[in-house]
């Protein structure tokens, strides 16, 4: 499947046929356009404000079909269904101003997440209650600053950018404070902090957030954002929801403009000849003598290191209470379990590596995952238990932005267990945690490189004592050490 360049959004579509298991509906025929009886289209123009999913359906019997638009973080930004019946023909159009209309409700939905774990953390009953509850908050914020940037991509008034930089301002503060209360505030002092400090920054970020999306309400016809988007046609089966059909299409950028090859390839000049053409020329007379040829030796083929840090909007922990959302972002990536009060639950880190800094034609020859600690606030060194990273199948790859624990640990294929598992002696923050591959497990980076173009991972913890609180994270790129894939290849 041919590999696009991310631009700056990156959106799945999802068409999600909601039917009674067992269900022979039949859909077909998948494709976009820029009209309802429109041709296929694959890249569309830069300012388009709506384009259309069309699709076939037959022997639908009361099939409640659901037209879902994500986003590269997992966002889902529009939806449309109805119920269907018997066979025909369907176009759903996705406006712009649809799509810019759900990341308005995301980003009120996410913020009063953010401020109502806040709020129990100000009535928790002891201080570790009320860290429990603000970790829980962070991962809303987290939300909440990605979908305000990518509200800020929109056009607006002067105001309402005053606003909604006020509101990325306090809610920077607000995750910066959320945190320090988590690791380094002492027992005594967290709800006053809470109370004084980080409460306070939630409420100010949510009101001028509120201000500035009252203003940007006022804009009508918006473009969609430019950049790749992915239209997947998705069926329920006895077996859950699973992909029919998909397509890959592109609201382009501005286009740039292509310089001519020829002048640079065959200048032509009257001047002295540059040192590449007197290196080509051949002799016009005929030598007297042949000289004896001396084979050059072929030259060594110098291996080639690349580090590859990941992206924080696939960087984070899923968390076995939230089955079909995750908590990326570049947040901690906790790693553990809790088998009570508040936050109970099983977390496991998890990240995916972007391989497209690896040349087409490169021979894999050598890779490690680099994970640097962050947090020890949770861990229990007395707990016992082993920490590992598991190399996902390849089928998670595609859709990892937008996949929760269900899928990345209940339904995910481990293919396998990469470098050592980790007691908790091995871990500390600060400490970095190296995973290397074998040999015998090259070809698996190498058949992605050659595939998805990506690679993912998860964190699991396993323990025979499940009666002990311990949680460990590892740095998800937001202390400014975000995990790295460093690949040693030969040159292409």
């Amino acid at each position: 499947m041919r590999r696009f360049t991310l631009v700056i959004l990156i959106l799945c579509l999802s068409v999600l046929l909601v039917n009674a298991v067992g269900a022979d509906v039949i859909v077909s025929n998948l494709y976009m356009s820029n009209a309802p009886d429109g041709p296929r289209i694959i890249y569309f123009d830069p300012g388009t404000q709506t384009v259309y999913a069309i699709f076939d359906y037959q022997d639908a019997e009361n099939a409640e079909m659901i037209v879902r638009v994500r986003d590269g973080a997992g966002n889902a930004v529009f939806e449309d269904s109805s119920v269907y019946s018997g066979s025909g023909h369907r176009a759903v159009s996705i406006s712009g101003d649809g799509v810019f209309e759900g990341y308005q409700g995301l980003a009120q939905s996410h913020g009063a997440a953010m401020q109502g774990y806040v709020e129990q953390a100000l009535a928790a009953s002891s201080p570790g209650q009320a860290r429990s509850f603000v970790v829980v908050a962070l991962s809303p914020g987290v939300r909440l600053r990605s979908l305000l940037q990518i509200l800020s991509l929109y056009e607006m008034s002067t105001e309402a950018a005053l606003h909604l930089g006020k509101a990325l301002d306090a809610l920077a503060l607000a995750l910066e404070e959320g945190e320090t209360i988590v690791e380094d505030v002492p027992d005594k002092e967290v709800h006053d902090r809470i109370e004084q400090v980080l409460h306070p920054l939630v409420v100010q970020a949510l009101d001028e957030m509120d201000q500035a999306l009252a203003l940007l309400s006022e804009g009508e016809e918006r473009a969609l954002l430019g950049g790749l988007y992915m239209t997947v046609l998705l069926v329920e089966t006895d077996i859950g929801v699973t992909p029919a059909q998909s397509v890959e299409w592109e609201v382009r950028p501005g286009e740039e403009k292509t310089p001519t090859p020829t002048a640079m390839v065959t200048p032509e000049s009257t001047e002295t000849p540059t040192p590449t053409t007197s290196v080509t020329l051949q002799p016009t007379e005929t030598p007297t003598s042949t000289p004896t040829h001396t084979p050059t030796p072929a030259p060594t083929l110098v291996p080639i290191e690349v580090a590859i840090p990941s992206a924080g909007d696939v960087t984070g922990y899923v968390y076995s209470a939230d089955l079909l959302v995750n908590h990326f972002g570049g947040g901690p990536m906790w790693t553990g379990l809790t088998p009570g009060g508040a936050g109970k639950g099983v977390y496991h880190g998890a990240v995916q590596f972007d391989l497209s800094p690896i040349p087409a034609g490169a021979e894999i020859i050598g890779a490690q995952v680099e994970l640097t600690g962050t947090s020890i606030r949770f861990l229990d060194r007395k707990a016992g238990g082993r920490w590992s990273l598991r190399l996902l199948g390849s089928s998670v790859d595609l859709f990892w932005r937008s996949s929760g624990y269900w899928y990345l640990v209940a339904l995910a294929d481990v293919e396998d267990a990469i470098g050592p598992a980790l007691s908790a002696a091995d871990l500390g923050v600060g400490t970095v945690n190296v995973f290397p591959f074998r040999e015998d497990q090259l070809f698996r980076l190498q058949e992605r490189l050659n595939t998805t173009g990506r690679v993912s991972f998860r964190l699991d913890y396993t323990t025979s004592l499940p009666f002990f609180k311990s949680i460990f994270a590892w740095d998800g790129g937001l202390d400014r050490h975000p995990p790295v894939l460093r690949v040693v290849h030969t040159p292409p």
